[in-house]
């Protein structure tokens, strides 16, 4: 490879880590985790009678590794506008910032294990209304180019369900997601990694009397996210 820039300097506290590799895998770093966590929640929503609530606000542990987070949004029918929200969180992992001593082509993998559970109901009015509920939850994993302000986002495994009528309630214990990332990395310049989960609910009604919810708890005992290790792919 043309460069090499180790785990160490990745993540401070991993000082005996080999160099990631495009081609070896690397010991990985996991919890405790040296860097900053990112906690952000925000409802987007249009018509009337919507309404976005965030019951656990988004978190990320350094010590342990492990992210919470709960959201939900809710549609009525009112007026003559069709309703619509979109509420999310996301947690975020950021390491501190480091250099390469040669520019190269370097490869990085996020390990996270998801457990949540979510409800979507979506009731459709008259023949003519729709109704509509669905969740996401991804992960991933970017690098920050801290000098120029220009992110490279890699892959975002996810999982997700919609429905237009009826009710989906599941729980989803341990799900394995990794997230991997292909990039060059630059002499000079100063990188950050950052990974991250997002939880999103989306709820939409036309005008009449049809409604529509969606939640996703990844906030309560056995609900959460574990980000397990990141390392050389």
């Amino acid at each position: 490879m043309a460069g090499a820039v180790t785990v160490a300097l990745l993540f401070v506290g991993s000082s005996a880590a080999a160099p990631l590799s495009t081609t070896t895998a690397s010991p990985p770093t996991r919890a405790p985790y040296s860097g900053t966590e990112f906690g952000v929640f925000l409802g987007e929503s249009s018509g009337c009678g919507v309404s976005a609530t965030f019951p656990v606000l988004p978190f990320f542990n350094l010590t342990t590794g492990v992210a919470n987070g709960s959201v939900k949004a809710t549609a009525h029918s009112c007026g003559s506008a069709n309703s619509t929200v979109f509420a999310f969180e996301y947690d975020e992992f950021e390491s501190a910032a480091f250099r390469v001593p040669s520019t190269g082509a370097y490869q990085l993998k996020a390990s996270w294990v998801l457990s949540f559970s979510t409800t979507l109901k979506a009731t459709p009015g008259a023949a003519t209304e729709l109704a509509s509920a669905e969740f996401i939850v991804e992960a991933t994993v970017e690098v920050l180019n801290e000098s120029s302000g220009v992110f490279t986002d890699g892959t975002a495994p996810s999982e997700t369900h919609y429905i237009t009528t009826g009710t989906y309630t599941h729980s989803y214990a341990k799900l394995h997601k990794s997230a991997f990332l292909n990039l060059t990395l630059v002499k000079g310049y100063s990188y950050a990694v950052v990974a991250l989960v997002q939880i999103s609910a989306l709820a939409a009604s036309t005008p009449g009397t049809s409604s529509a919810s969606a939640a996703v708890n990844m906030g309560s005992s056995g609900k959460d996210a574990v980000l397990t290790a990141i390392s050389g792919a």
